[in-house]
């Protein structure tokens, strides 16, 4: 990803790219670390407060509660086509037999 094609910018609690050519899409937001029960946490995201439940192997190995964190998502457009790709093939061989 190079950062000369970053086009959009809004606040620092949420970030927006959108990558010029549509390859990539990028959406940054910051969460808190509400509670941490057993093997899961509980995080507020964005401005909002949405909570979510997330298993605790996927957070950094020293979170605690309260901690901000930063969740980014990203849309791999190419890995998605590579995805279906192989489930056609499958299907093919499958109504082959």
């Amino acid at each position: 990803m190079r950062t000369s094609n970053i086009i959009q910018k809004t606040s620092l609690s949420k970030i927006n790219y959108s990558l010029i050519g549509g390859f990539k899409s990028m959406k940054m937001i910051e969460a808190v670390v509400a509670k941490i029960e057993r093997d899961r946490a509980v995080l507020l995201l964005g401005e909002e407060r949405y909570r979510v439940d997330i298993p605790l192997k996927f957070l950094p190995d020293n979170v605690k509660e309260s901690d901000v964190v930063r969740l980014d998502f990203v849309i791999e457009r190419e890995e998605a086509r590579e995805h279906v790709k192989r489930i056609k093939q499958i299907i093919r061989r499958l109504q082959a037999r």
